[in-house]
């Protein structure tokens, strides 16, 4: 049972100091727009987009001479600072004076910083029950994925994955009672592996890795608070600055219109260019996240996936056990036109794992004959799904999906009953079919 953080989430909701100036270097309009970045980070293309966001929402900032010190290690103290503003939670932290903390080593904590300590503590971010914080130790990559998926309320199911195997060449590193942790970081994409598939869990994290992984996080809370993400093009855009109203149209990948309120002083995102609403034109490639009809996030992009523009899936979560001891795993997931698939087969003869435009390959094959929308019934996706695969030797099918129009379908332990395929009152008000 996931546990919901029940704080405010910071959203890019005001231009802060910036001043619009520039074009939208993607798009043949030229737009006014600025370029959020530091001065020693221009050549991060990899975490650009990370650190624009962090920036303008305050989360994550640069030093008095406009440098963020990119490959700089984080300290712990201001891992937790960066955790309590991804909450919302810093005027509260900011409240706080004369503050005790339960740590023998609270005499070196500098009276600044110990209301984020007192807060983190309080929504259990950290535990109480360690001997000492060490502030300014750096911060190491096991240490934060544990904060992050506290940080989502997740803990409570990171400990029922305390079994679960870790699909890193340096598992073996990572301490049992952190598996939970770092399972589920990697389970939510906060974590993932190097290319050399190592978790690396006692190397300290960087500021740019650190803007990343709370960029991620960021994305993930606000669907553990209600939102979903819709993909599409924009069809139809007003706004009106005196009003300060405004509407937006988009037609998702899926083929439906859907009309959202848009605040008029949300920033549009575009890489690491921010712009106002009012910018938008019609026939921009938009990712919108939307709670209560109301969008609370923005980003163009250039184009969608081959695979989400066909099938109008954004995210396909797919494991299937047989009788025979054999595993099949699949994940997919389009995020702003950028494709990431892997796909595992386990068996008693060894492992074959798919990535890239290998599984990508397959995952085409096998979309092109499942066919799934979301008009199709609960049934009707099983059995497509099963007709791939030798139904009769399968004892286990769990399956997550997400379309571009914003609904979720999940199935677990599925193979017989009608209520095996969840959608249910919670998931009907998050991941509504149309939110008009």
């Amino acid at each position: 049972m996931k546990k919901m953080k029940k704080t405010g989430i910071v959203t890019a909701s005001a231009l802060l100091a910036f001043s619009l100036a520039g074009p939208v270097a993607a798009t043949e309009h030229g737009r006014k727009s600025v370029k959020v970045e530091f001065k020693d980070t221009q050549n991060m293309e990899w975490a650009a987009e990370n650190i624009g966001r962090m920036k303008v929402k305050g989360i994550f900032q640069g030093d008095e001479e406009g440098l963020f010190q990119p490959n700089k290690p984080v300290t712990r103290i201001q891992s937790i600072i960066t955790a309590v503003r991804l909450l919302d939670l810093e005027e509260e932290a900011k409240s706080r004076t004369n503050v005790e903390l339960p740590f023998k080593d609270a005499s070196s904590v500098n009276e600044r910083v110990r209301g984020y300590i007192s807060v983190a503590l309080e929504q259990k971010l950290i535990d109480s029950t360690s001997e000492n914080f060490l502030p300014n130790k750096p911060a190491e990559r096991l240490w934060i994925s544990s904060l992050l998926v506290r940080t989502l309320g997740l803990q409570d199911e990171a400990a029922q994955s305390k079994n679960e195997p870790l699909d890193f060449k340096d598992a073996k590193q990572i301490p049992k009672n952190f598996i939970g942790d770092v399972f589920i970081a990697n389970e939510y994409g906060i974590f993932a592996g190097n290319t050399a598939g190592l978790f690396q869990p006692n190397k300290p994290i960087t500021r740019a890795q650190m803007a990343a992984v709370l960029d991620r996080t960021y994305g993930q809370l606000l669907e553990e608070n209600g939102a979903s993400t819709v993909n599409g093009v924009v069809t139809d855009v007003s706004v009106n600055n005196d009003t300060k109203t405004g509407s937006l149209t988009v037609k998702t990948f899926n083929g439906e219109l859907l009309t959202y309120q848009i605040p008029v002083n949300l920033l549009v995102q575009y890489h690491n260019l921010f712009m106002s609403a009012d910018q938008i034109l019609v026939g921009d490639n938009i990712e919108l996240s939307i709670n209560n009809n109301i969008i609370l996030e923005i980003a163009l992009f250039e184009k969608a996936s081959d695979i989400e523009l066909n099938t109008g899936i954004q995210k396909l979560k797919l494991e299937l056990q047989f009788k025979n001891a054999t595993e099949v795993k699949l994940k997919y997931k389009s995020n702003r036109g950028k494709t990431k698939v892997e796909m595992k087969v386990e068996s008693e003869t060894g492992k074959i794992k798919y990535k890239d435009e290998e599984a990508i390959k397959r995952l085409e094959e096998y979309l092109a004959k499942w066919n799934i929308s979301p008009e199709m019934t609960k049934e009707e996706i099983k059995d497509g799904i099963l007709a791939t695969f030798n139904s009769l030797d399968l004892e286990e099918i769990k399956m997550e999906v997400k379309f571009s129009n914003g609904t979720k379908l999940a199935m677990e332990d599925g193979y017989g009953s009608d209520d095996d395929m969840e959608n249910d009152d919670d998931n009907k008000k998050r991941y509504a079919k149309k939110q008009h």
